[in-house]
């Protein structure tokens, strides 16, 4: 069974902090076909779920930038609603749900041995390194630059990690090309658009995906404290790449190549007139 099924991320659900799933990145994966804030409410009332207790509510934006309600479940809810559905797909997700259970409870039975034995500590680190490498399609340079964090902070030798990484840009074998963060890129071109808006239509495109993190910090209180971070998908690493910034490991941050930005531009315009049609 895949190691990243559905994303599970420890999150404060009233007092306590527990391993969580999305519960729209579940509806999806259950293929159920009623619409998501349908689907939520109705199994809500159904089996008596109780807010706080058994998931946890936060506001965000749809991908027009409407508001939207998200909910974050305890695993055990997440293995209800899988259950219910009477499905392959639901067996398979209360399966996985279970699996991760089983890890964390393993995980949690060893802290003593990883403070004992540093290379099953080193480990643990360069598994989940492996795992965030995966889900969030991370340029080789950033691979290198956090897999080198993590051996130093261990104390292990990292001279044999290369200083000097190329991320082969597309149709360019064995060269880089300059990248730019998108308020530079637009900036510099005169556009109108926001940075916070041409990231909405690159996700109604297909070339960004948003995703959230845990975090400690009184920003995002109101929402659970969970961040939303944005990172390139398959479709879009074709114009960009996904760079780890070294303050904050658990993010992707999207560069895009300069020269490729324009054609991205042009492919993302049917999606601003359409919205704009919309909103009038």
């Amino acid at each position: 069974m895949s190691e990243n099924l559905i994303s599970v991320v420890s999150m404060s659900i009233g007092t306590t902090t527990i391993q969580t799933v999305g519960a729209r990145e579940l509806h999806a994966f259950l293929e159920n076909r009623d619409h998501f804030a349908t689907w939520i409410k109705d199994r809500i009332e159904q089996y008596g779920f109780v807010e706080n207790q058994d998931f946890t509510t936060f506001s965000g934006k749809a991908e027009k930038g409407r508001p939207r309600v998200d909910y974050h479940l305890s695993l055990d809810m997440a293995k209800e609603l899988a259950m219910v559905e009477r499905t392959a797909k639901g067996k398979e997700a209360r399966q996985y749900f279970i699996d991760c259970e089983r890890r964390a409870k393993a995980a949690a039975a060893a802290p003593a041995s990883h403070t004992e034995n540093p290379v099953a500590a080193l480990s643990v680190d360069i598994c989940f390194a492996q795992a965030f490498f995966g889900t969030f399609k991370v340029a080789d340079s950033s691979k290198v630059a956090i897999l080198r964090q993590i051996g130093e902070s261990h104390g292990a030798n990292t001279s044999y990690l290369p200083r000097l990484v190329v991320d082969e840009a597309p149709g360019l074998p064995g060269t880089s090309a300059p990248t730019a963060p998108l308020t530079d890129l637009l900036k510099a071109r005169g556009a109108r658009v926001s940075a916070r808006e041409f990231n909405l239509l690159l996700e109604c495109a297909g070339y960004l995906e948003q995703h959230m993190r845990k975090t400690t910090s009184k920003r995002f209180a109101e929402r659970g404290g969970v961040k939303p971070f944005w990172s390139i998908t398959q479709k879009g690493l074709a114009f960009g790449k996904n760079m780890v910034a070294p303050e904050s490991p658990r993010e992707t941050v999207p560069h895009w190549y300069v020269h490729k930005f324009d054609e991205l531009r042009e492919l993302v315009r049917p999606f601003y007139r359409r919205n704009v049609q919309q909103a009038a």
